[in-house]
């Protein structure tokens, strides 16, 4: 069966367009774990420093041109699949939108209401990895030039129990946005593979 791809087309002018939140997630939609940061500042002789774990995590959560599925109600008992994508300049607009308005304080715990933001963990740096700017991915990564890479430090023990025991692996973003429709469509078996050029 033939899935159509739609990609994202954001308003920069729409108070309500663009990346609304990230959240802390087990499944992330785009494949890709993050790193996860524990490690101990090493003491030096005679400097004064407290060895402490940094809690820092790290994740890709946009990646230009990857399909990522999705299954919604179309009309009742009617279920629509498809796939979205972001274009490498529309990420870049969603990153520097979602900045300009200040919302990095939106960090949820697997999609909350947006009520329930997780307390002691925030976002304190967000990049878009920029070859012709010298602005290189993270070590461990190896993604398309134009992925939007998020960090977050997470001063919340119970939160970090669930990054160190595996429960959160990942990134995810929640984003409102118009979706265009293209005129490819791909079997299973396509998506799979250029998924697999993109990530791999």
């Amino acid at each position: 069966m033939n899935i159509p791809i739609y990609y994202f087309k954001v308003d920069e002018n729409d108070p309500e367009d663009g990346l609304t939140a990230i959240a802390m997630v087990d499944k992330p939609a785009i494949l890709k774990q993050w790193l996860a940061f524990e490690e101990h500042e090493k003491k030096q002789p005679f400097q004064f420093a407290i060895n402490e774990e940094r809690r820092i995590v790290t994740s890709p959560i946009m990646i230009p041109d990857l399909p990522i599925y999705r299954k919604v109600a179309d009309k009742p008992g009617v279920e629509k699949e498809f796939y979205v994508a972001a274009s490498k300049d529309t990420i870049e607009k969603l990153v520097m939108k979602f900045m300009r308005e200040a919302k990095t304080n939106f960090i949820k715990s697997t999609h909350q209401q947006e009520s329930d933001k997780t307390k002691g963990v925030f976002l304190f740096e967000m990049f878009i990895s920029d070859e012709a700017r010298g602005i290189s991915q993270p070590k461990g990564f190896d993604l398309p030039d134009g992925t939007a890479f998020a960090s977050i430090k997470v001063n919340n023990d119970a939160e970090w129990k669930k990054v160190k025991d595996g429960t959160f692996n990942g990134l995810s973003i929640e984003i409102f946005s118009e979706m265009i429709p293209t005129e490819i469509q791909m079997t299973d078996e396509q998506i799979i593979s250029v998924i697999q050029s993109i990530i791999n």
